[in-house]
């Protein structure tokens, strides 16, 4: 196999694994878009402003004002002033919403846990270093996969 024999599986993989999520995420909460919970996933790490979470979402800043005011609503992030300049705003998840995210967290590793059911342990072993190793190629290009991986890595503790 070559390598542009992986990136064309990854291509096709990658889709139909976020349709996946992404309709996991929406049996639990109809209204709950992918992008929600990507916020959530990125205050999990702590505290942003406004500015930073779109520049992180590569959104505009009014689209991602709405999403937090969606999250604000539900009570899962919190607008809080800073004591050294009260012109500046961070955001931050709530308890409740650091529940919602490590429910929605349980809900798709779970559904994932499904699908792969069928495969052997050596199988298994080998999705696990494939994963590993395309984690290691993408370090460089994306600072946000520890956004992502961290709160995983807190499910894997609890289980």
């Amino acid at each position: 196999m070559k390598h542009c024999d992986a990136s064309i599986r990854i291509v096709q993989i990658v889709p139909a694994l976020m349709r996946i999520f992404n309709a996991t995420l929406r049996t639990e909460s109809p209204s709950l878009s992918p992008g929600h919970f990507r916020v959530l996933s990125t205050l999990a790490f702590g505290q942003r402003n406004l500015s930073e979470l779109a520049y992180i979402e590569h959104v505009s800043l009014p689209t991602m004002s709405n999403t937090v005011s969606t999250l604000v609503n539900r009570g899962w992030l919190e607008r809080v002033r800073d004591t050294d300049d009260r012109r500046r705003v961070r955001i931050e998840l709530t308890d409740e919403g650091e529940e919602a995210l490590k429910r929605l967290q349980r809900l798709a590793q779970d559904r994932i846990d499904k699908l792969i059911e069928p495969l052997s342990d050596a199988e298994c072993e080998n999705v696990w270093s494939a994963l590993n190793s395309l984690d290691a190629c993408l370090a460089g290009e994306c600072d946000l996969l520890d956004t992502f991986q961290a709160p995983l890595d807190d499910l894997e503790a609890s289980a």
